[in-house]
């Protein structure tokens, strides 16, 4: 019989293995910033880079770009801050037959690219799983920059980026239905106080996710292969949404993404997993 003191020892041990393997994901994320109207940064979403074959996409959600129209938005490249002046493919939501992607994406133009890739890494298409079926045994980790830990130091007139994995499993699939939601579009991921206990045993609430809309959301596989060291972490979807009744994460797949893209740029369609679960159709305007 194990004593309280050694399931503690376990349960601390596996979850520095869950914070281990988040961290090795942590070149990733990409901060994006809009502005206030005293010119001071203020983050407003998440975003990641994808790679397929040479060509480099930016990733984000569709809500995030929209907080761009009046002053901009901004990324940090290799010479600081650096408008994200681009034009962006976004999904039009059609609520009425329960369509919401809220994703966004174009290739990044070669001087951008250039500049974010020399502080950040792309996403390949290989670590993309666009017919991911959700487990209720699998971590999922929201891997983004929520606005209440980036706020600049006005001190110090400086802004540092800080990641934060929101660790939590997914739904069941009654209740997808009972939300509303199409499984072959989203992922919603439970966001409770029990997937926020640290190993000391305390429950601590997480900082409000705002601001890490957009980002990559992982899954990290079961809490067996964490343990084991066998944990092969793969992009699932794109984050686009904290709701509650029950609190939780929402997703767009990334399956929605790569069809798009394949239906756009047809030159790149032997390079992207056919998705099983989801067709795209595309009229750009």
């Amino acid at each position: 019989m194990h004593s309280m003191a050694s399931v503690e020892a376990a349960r601390a041990a596996l979850f520095q293995k869950c914070s281990d393997l988040e961290d090795t994901l942590a070149e990733f994320p990409v901060p994006i910033y809009g502005l206030k109207s005293n010119r001071v940064p203020v983050l407003v979403g998440t975003a990641f880079l994808l790679r397929i074959e040479s060509v480099i996409f930016i990733v984000t959600a569709a809500h995030v770009i929209a907080e761009g129209r009046e002053a901009g938005l901004w990324v940090m490249g290799n010479a600081g801050f650096q408008q994200l002046a681009m034009q962006m493919y976004c999904a039009r939501p059609d609520l009425q037959h329960g369509i919401d992607f809220d994703v966004a994406f174009n290739v990044l133009p070669a001087a951008l690219r250039d500049s974010l890739l020399s502080r950040y890494s792309a996403v390949d298409i290989a670590v993309c799983e666009p017919n991911h079926v959700v487990n209720s045994k699998t971590i999922y980790c929201f891997l983004g920059h929520p606005s209440s830990l980036n706020k600049q130091k006005l001190n110090t007139n400086t802004l540092t980026a800080t990641i934060l994995p929101y660790r939590i499993v997914t739904l069941q699939w009654a209740e997808f239905e009972a939300l509303g939601l199409n499984l072959s579009m989203h992922l919603a991921m439970r966001f409770d106080s029990p997937n926020t206990k640290h190993p000391d045993g305390v429950v601590r609430t997480p900082p409000n996710p705002k601001g890490a809309s957009g980002c990559a959301v992982w899954s990290l596989g079961s809490l067996a292969e964490i343990d084991q060291g066998t944990a092969s972490p793969k992009v699932v979807g794109v984050g686009i949404a904290h709701r509650t009744h029950p609190d939780r994460l929402e997703a767009t797949r990334i399956a929605a993404v790569l069809e798009t893209i394949r239906a756009i740029q047809p030159d790149l369609s032997l390079h992207i997993p056919k998705g099983q679960f989801l067709g795209v159709g595309v009229t750009v305007h």
